[in-house]
């Protein structure tokens, strides 16, 4: 093999045998060329960041968030106690089918009547007067108002309100009962829906907003 030398004339040089590099030389090249790349390019870094609160760690930790809050407002909502028949049973209740079916027929018909004080009240047929009770106000009713129909049941929804003020009073037995009713009246504003007829102190009449 004719090597290159240095200062050698080209024209004295074999024909294809100019500038030939050696094979051993070859690896050497072409870690140089690598070095004098990777110097004079940029050397990017990636760094992952691994967050270790992960799911199973957060579980593992006691922290959920959704069922915390899902069972707080479940504490805030107040429902009957769930009781076992052999629980009844015990407190000495008569669970008879009769007496059974006389709770369910109870239940439904309190369901039925709020349902049907619901629509009086938004068709202003109904409204809530100064002294706590549901009163009928046919003037101002925007509809059919079936009188017959609507007397009973604001008998039976006037007469569950006047238990109430009764039992607040024996919870508070100093206390007046105008004091319990204009209290209770206070609160129960502010869970009556919009559009609800409402007497004032004066005995005049006006309608709840949404803004109160």
């Amino acid at each position: 093999m004719t090597r290159a030398r240095i200062g050698e004339d080209d024209a004295a040089m074999p024909p294809g045998s100019r500038w030939r590099i050696p094979a051993t030389a070859l690896p050497i090249l072409a870690l140089a060329a690598g070095l004098a790349f990777g110097t004079s390019g940029c050397i990017q870094a990636s760094v992952a960041v691994i967050d270790r609160a992960t799911a199973l760690e957060q579980q593992a930790g006691g922290e959920f968030g959704p069922l915390e809050r899902d069972l707080l407002q479940s504490a805030l909502s107040p429902r009957a106690t769930p009781l076992t028949r052999g629980a009844i049973e015990a407190s000495g209740t008569d669970t008879s089918r009769t007496t059974l079916d006389r709770i369910l027929r109870i239940h439904a018909l309190a369901t039925d009547d709020a349902a049907t004080l619901d629509d009086l009240f938004a068709r202003q047929c109904v409204g809530e007067a100064r002294d706590g009770q549901v009163v009928e106000t046919p003037d101002t009713c925007k509809g059919g108002f079936d009188a017959a129909g609507a007397t009973p049941i604001l008998q039976r929804a006037n007469r569950d309100r006047r238990q109430l003020w009764a039992y607040l009073h024996e919870l508070r037995p100093g206390a007046v009962p105008a004091d319990i009713l204009r209290t209770w009246r206070a609160a129960h504003r502010t869970t009556a829906p919009c559009g609800v007829r409402w007497q004032r102190d004066d005995l005049s009449w006006e309608v709840k907003t949404c803004a109160d």
